[in-house]
């Protein structure tokens, strides 16, 4: 059973967490031991409740109950951190009642979870994480995957606010839903507006529409994202019979939008009789191709639908290669890719040397041949000026990939990865996972980022 240490609660395997829940008072913290926890919890108080060694050896098995983690009270502020949640039926991790506003905390914090439904992936699991009815907070760090609702007029999202204000949503990854991350707002259906929400520094691919505003959503903010490979990269989407509203003051800049095959962001109605779509405002966003986007656009990166206002826009991937880079690298012909983004405090190109802290970045690795998917936190940075001649460099990264076999996240291993950049291009990309013994290496086939993998012992890194 749990052992009470002044406010800290420990929870070993084996034991039950929501008696550690039921047992705590407010401003409680609850330490979880690794193991796989078969139980629901309701979370009905302020508290923390956090596993001590992360999301990839603790896990809350719903055992295909509704909810795996439900977290409500008027009064309560709450925080949920460093689980994975699994086998649960309408929502991984839930904060709000549904349209009871008496019961609907008042601040959560959802941070470092791992969210979903393995392979196969199965219909109608409606959402990984919910925010709704008035909630704020921070849903920060999460792997979502695997939401897909089969009904009319609704979808399943990797996360969703839903008639919330003021939360962040920030370095997440969300892949394989309908929708990776949605903000929905309303006021006929019921009084509930999601206004202020920031949707930041996210990593979103493979998904239906990767981000989008739904109907009463108001002032909304989408900046600094990764969004790749979906059908509809960004949305704004309103006016459906049973709640015939519009998103309002939609701001989309900076991301890095690519890939994505229909639109690359779109702005659209349900039923064309009641009204217009949202004048949209994404000026400021790289689209693929230095010429801007297609569709209504003139260029030839990622389409834009009419209502949508997209110039001026960027000339290359946010943040720009004078401060690091973004780079999408995709071979064509076998749909391998490695895409990443990367900011360095000062500039590569300014800096040798840097200070720990000073390199941030993410990314996503896929190679269908050797059946790897990994996502990349990368924390380090190294340099070498005019490797190649007058104006060449190589910049080398170091950090942590989250693996996953079958679409569910199995284990972290070290990977290293390095790139040449001349003055006008990047024309070779070279990626380890030692421990793993994958190495591969691209060469640049075209101006648009792509390079052709080859898996063989022609490995260069500037670590060796």
């Amino acid at each position: 059973m749990p052992v009470s240490a002044q406010t800290t609660w420990t929870v070993g395997s084996g034991d039950s967490i929501q008696t550690a829940i039921n047992n705590a008072n407010q401003g409680d913290t609850i330490l979880v031991a690794a193991g796989t926890y078969a139980e629901n919890l309701v979370i009905d108080k302020s508290l923390t409740v956090k596993s001590i060694d992360g999301a990839e050896t603790t896990t809350i098995d719903a055992q295909g109950e509704n909810f795996g983690v439900f977290i409500i009270g008027a009064t309560t502020t709450a925080t949920f951190e460093g689980f994975t949640v699994l086998n649960y039926e309408t929502c991984g991790i839930l904060a709000g009642s549904f349209g009871e506003p008496e019961e609907d905390p008042l601040e959560v914090h959802i941070l470092n979870n791992v969210v979903g439904v393995p392979s196969p992936l199965v219909d109608n699991h409606n959402n990984n994480i919910q925010i709704g009815d008035g909630t704020t907070g921070t849903i920060i760090g999460n792997t979502v995957y695997g939401a897909h609702l089969v009904a009319a007029d609704w979808s399943g999202s990797g996360i969703i606010v839903a008639g919330s204000n003021g939360v962040l949503i920030s370095n997440n990854y969300a892949y394989s839903c309908d929708l990776g991350i949605s903000i929905v707002g309303y006021a006929i259906n019921r009084d509930a507006p999601a206004v202020n929400n920031i949707v930041e520094y996210n990593f979103v691919e493979s998904n239906l529409a990767g981000i989008s505003v739904q109907m009463n959503s108001i002032g909304t903010i989408i900046r600094y994202n990764d969004v790749l490979n979906n059908d509809v990269g960004i949305e704004s989407a309103g006016n459906i019979v049973w709640e015939p509203t519009i998103p309002s003051g939609t701001k989309i800049h900076y991301n890095n939008i690519v890939g994505n095959t229909e639109y690359g962001i779109a702005s659209i109605v349900w039923d064309e009789t009641l009204g217009e779509p949202e004048e949209v405002d994404a000026t400021l966003n790289w689209w693929g191709d230095a010429s801007g986007p297609g569709g209504v656009g003139s260029g030839s990166g990622d389409a834009v639908s009419t209502y949508v206002n997209y110039d001026p826009w960027l000339a290359a991937p946010y943040p720009s290669k004078v401060t690091g880079g973004g780079w999408f690298i995709d071979d064509k012909e076998s749909d391998n890719k490695i895409h990443f983004t990367v900011q360095a405090k000062g500039g590569f190109v300014k800096y040798r040397d840097f200070a720990p802290g000073s390199v941030k970045g993410r990314g996503s690795v896929t190679d269908k041949d050797e059946g790897l998917k990994a996502t990349l936190s990368i924390d380090q940075a190294s340099l070498w000026v005019n490797y190649d001649g007058p104006g060449t460099f190589w910049v080398g990264l170091k950090g942590q990939a989250k693996i996953y076999e079958n679409n569910r996240f199995t284990r972290t291993e070290a990977f290293e990865l390095s790139f040449a950049v001349h003055p006008d291009r990047t024309d070779r990309v070279d990626f380890k996972i030692p421990t793993m013994d994958y190495h591969v290496h691209g060469e640049l086939i075209d101006g648009g980022g792509q390079v052709v993998f080859h898996q063989d012992s022609q490995y260069m890194s500037v670590y060796e």
